[in-house]
């Protein structure tokens, strides 16, 4: 039996089945419209930057949920966990840039 899901907010398509005697479960989601608002804000990364500092928080990325869910699947980062921030802001900037609504560094190689 296959079982589907679908999130209207996000677009993320939620499918699970069993196969071979294991529970599958899987996540899709078209990240397009995400990657172009992301690449139009870093066009105008430093105007938001400086608003941003004004306001006392600035937007330094988007970040889908199928992106959160492949950091944890494939990096064992948890997004939402304070411990593993740093590990965030580095896969930000290596892995996963078209997260980055900013031109700025998250992360610097020490």
């Amino acid at each position: 039996m296959r079982k589907f899901d679908y999130n209207p907010t996000t677009g993320l398509i939620t499918t699970t089945a069993f196969e071979d005697g294991k529970h599958v479960v899987k996540y899709e989601q078209d990240c397009e419209p995400f990657w172009d608002a992301n690449a139009s804000y870093r066009a105008n990364s430093d105007a938001l930057w400086k608003q941003g500092k004004k306001d006392g928080m600035a937007h330094v990325a988007f970040i889908p949920d199928v992106v959160i869910l492949d950091m944890m699947q494939k990096h064992g980062v948890n997004f939402y966990e304070k411990a593993d921030s740093k590990k965030v802001l580095q896969l930000l900037e290596t892995e996963y840039s078209n997260c980055k609504t900013t031109d700025k560094k998250l992360w610097i190689q020490k």
